[in-house]
């Protein structure tokens, strides 16, 4: 037994030396991978490594040596591959990867972690943004900070320079260049900024360079100066600006209410939510319902910040047209186009040829339901309800609602709940097909049992029409050929983004 302990305390110490030279082999394959990527060179040398292999012969154990060679190679060139990514918590939604690839081809990763000091202590990247919860540990974590990161106090561009890591802040360029784009004036306007984090105190910092007449952050727990809770709201009704810097309605907090009623706000001109996933969230779903007010959402601030990150990756100046090509591209593409409509109104049939038209992936619910087990006719058929159908209904229609680029076509009833419309209207505009009711009763074939013959069809249209005239964003009498009608109604929704 002596002896057992004696040769495991020989293990012990072989494995001592072995880690160290671990560590220091790997802390120079992580320098050789930083040369490589800098200079444009190829991660993977497969002659360095079957030179390395061949020293192994002359060994006893020389098989097993170079089966952890092989490890050892897989493992070094994860450590050599420095990248660029973006980092936060619940992000795996983020187009981020989408727009460095299209402003200058970037290979761009996301990093979806709980373990911020991770990423930093490991220095394994060249450049990284950073966003929502870790800005302000991003702050505090750099060795030094460009002028806009000390103005803002904030940090959302880390970049590792001979493993020096500086902090900037793009949000407040793109932010600054968003008010320049869609000519938000601010000068003499009363400001709401709704949040106190981090992206708060940049969008204060690029609104004052446009010197408002007031600012006031609405927030959940007051901080600082002019500083108010969001359930005293109702005190800046005056105020012609309202801007949300919080996560409050995004992809990882869908939530289907603004945190406060805009009716009351009778001064208001420009709503701007930082969100971009929805594209739509309930402040701007909110906002567009009153006259005269502009919305704009997150999404240009986004490729505006990865534009200025880009920047600073490559440390080369860009064309700044970049931003306005991208923006109009994805401008154009992400909004689902949901066609609502009664039975019989073509949803499907004019769906799938947009969908070929624009290289969309098509979506038919009733058709999902139906895959499901939930259809209509086979819920009543074994005596469910309606009402267990809508149940179903509204819950894939949940499940669609953060789909982005898609055509989507609803069921006819499925407009008859609010939360329904508000979800489909996140990433989508809404077009009502809406063909003479004449046409409708030609293609009636008794297969819809909520309309299987034309005075029930005509009862359920008069039931539906002012559900419809609420719900829509575009009307399109289809009644001509079905090529001519998917035209008039990509006219119509180009028409509808662009105004």
């Amino acid at each position: 037994m002596s002896d057992l302990k004696y040769l495991r305390k020989q293990i012990d110490d072989q494995d001592e030396i072995i880690m160290k030279a671990l560590e220091k082999r790997l802390e120079i394959a992580r320098a050789i991978g930083k040369f490589k990527q800098e200079n444009k060179i190829e991660i993977t040398n497969s002659n360095r490594e079957l030179e390395i292999l061949k020293r192994c012969e002359n060994y006893q154990f020389s098989t097993h040596i170079k089966a952890i060679y092989q490890s050892i190679f897989s493992e070094s060139k994860k450590v050599q591959t420095q990248k660029y990514a973006l980092v936060g918590q619940n992000i795996n939604y983020s187009l981020s990867p989408t727009f460095h690839k299209e402003i200058v081809g970037l290979d761009y990763d996301i990093i979806d972690t709980d373990d911020f000091q991770s990423v930093i202590k490991s220095r394994n990247f060249l450049g990284i943004n950073v966003t929502i919860p870790f800005k302000t540990q991003a702050f505090e974590a750099v060795d030094e900070l460009s002028p806009e990161a000390i103005k803002t106090s904030g940090v959302n561009t880390i970049i590792n320079r001979n493993d020096k890591l500086i902090g900037y802040n793009t949000d407040y360029l793109a932010f600054k260049q968003l008010l320049k784009t869609f000519d938000v004036n601010i000068t003499n306007k009363k400001v709401i900024i709704i949040g106190n984090g981090a992206t708060a105190r940049t969008v204060k910092a690029a609104l004052k360079d446009h010197n408002p007449k007031a600012i006031i952050n609405l927030v959940r727990t007051i901080r600082n100066e002019n500083e108010a809770l969001i359930s005293q709201y109702k005190d800046f009704l005056d105020y012609e600006v309202i801007i949300n810097t919080t996560p409050y309605g995004s992809a990882s907090n869908f939530q289907l209410e603004p945190l406060f009623d805009l009716d009351d706000f009778y001064q208001l001109e420009t709503v701007i939510d930082v969100i971009y996933q929805p594209l739509n969230s309930p402040l701007l779903q909110s906002a567009k319902s009153k006259d005269e007010c502009r919305t704009i959402n997150g999404l240009y601030m986004l490729i505006a910040q990865a534009f200025y990150a880009d920047e600073l990756f490559l440390d080369a100046k860009l064309d700044p047209s970049i931003i306005d090509r991208v923006y109009q591209k994805y401008f154009q593409v992400l909004p689902n186009i949901v066609l609502i409509g009664m039975p019989y109104s073509g949803k499907t049939t004019i769906g799938k040829l947009i969908a070929k038209l624009t290289d969309r992936e098509f979506i038919d619910t009733d058709y999902l339901l139906a895959e499901r087990g939930q259809d209509l006719n086979k819920i009543l058929n074994s005596g469910g309800t309606i009402d267990r159908f809508r149940k179903y209904e509204s819950e894939l229609i949940k499940e669609l609602s953060l789909n982005q680029n898609k055509v989507i076509a609803t069921g006819g009833g499925s407009i008859l709940n609010p939360k329904n419309v508000e979800l489909l209207k996140a990433n989508g505009v809404l077009i009502w097909l809406s063909p003479s009711f004449e046409n409708l009763t030609n293609r009636t074939d008794g297969s819809r049992p909520l309309a299987k013959n034309t005075e029930e069809l005509e009862k359920l249209y008069l039931e539906r029409l002012s559900y419809y005239l609420t719900a829509k964003d575009i009307i399109v009498h289809n009644n001509g050929d079905i090529e001519d009608d998917a035209k008039k109604i990509l006219e119509k929704y180009y028409e509808y983004l662009n105004n």
